[in-house]
């Protein structure tokens, strides 16, 4: 990926709310500052630009909520209202 997750930053949080999407995210270590919550079923990442991990988080966007940074859980729900005004019929 072309996330710059290399030096430390901002925290991301991340709430996983479906079993399959956790189990994808958590086989593989992301990132070296990846810590993963299973009883509460959070990963949490230090991140230099958080923005720029939005297009990896919309690939499941019906199983994750964005707990930190509120920027990016801003940002996030102005992509998806964004792509439903688009996409509507109406």
């Amino acid at each position: 990926m072309g996330i710059l997750w290399w030096r430390r930053g901002k925290k991301v949080r991340l709430k996983i709310h479906k079993e399959e999407v956790w189990t994808y995210l958590t086989e593989v270590n992301w990132h070296k500052s990846q810590v993963n919550d299973s009883v509460n079923k959070i990963i949490e990442f230090s991140v230099a630009k958080p923005k720029e991990m939005l297009p990896f988080i919309l690939q499941y966007a019906d199983g994750i909520e964005i707990l930190e940074p509120q920027e990016l859980k801003q940002e996030y729900i102005s992509t998806l209202n964004n792509a439903m005004r688009i996409n509507s019929d109406t």
